[in-house]
């Protein structure tokens, strides 16, 4: 399987360039974020793939896949207190942050969506 490393100002710009140099679609591919951008994304983040490693900042709220690496690569995602995290698998060491409100899974879990009750209380579904 080829692969590739793509830079960019945005992990979006670095993963489109990627994708550009490999000729293939976001579908036909796992991303692995090697070195996270240093400032926050403001927007929606779906990643299709493998989130595997950095820090994600999501200001509307972020839709993953899969979190974190069966190594156990320290993954962070973190979005304001009126939005949402869902994520299809999330690996040990991978850290959730909801407003002020974080949780750092401890194991493997799946289909898990976090959220801020109206009390402010972290809820995992």
């Amino acid at each position: 399987m080829e692969s590739v490393i793509a830079k960019g100002k945005t992990i979006k710009e670095a993963i489109q360039k990627g994708l550009e140099l490999l000729n293939l679609s976001d579908q036909e591919v796992h991303v692995e974020i090697i070195q996270p951008e240093a400032k926050e994304f403001w927007g929606m983040v779906k990643v299709n793939s493998t989130l595997r490693g950095g820090k994600v900042y999501a200001e509307l709220g972020a839709d993953i896949h899969r979190a974190g690496s069966d190594s156990g690569t320290a993954t962070f995602i973190e979005v304001p207190e009126d939005q949402k995290i869902c994520i299809e698998t999330a690996m040990e060491r991978t850290t959730i942050k909801v407003g002020s409100k974080k949780h750092t899974f401890k194991e493997t879990i799946r289909q898990v969506t976090a959220a801020l009750d109206p009390s402010g209380r972290l809820m995992l579904e």
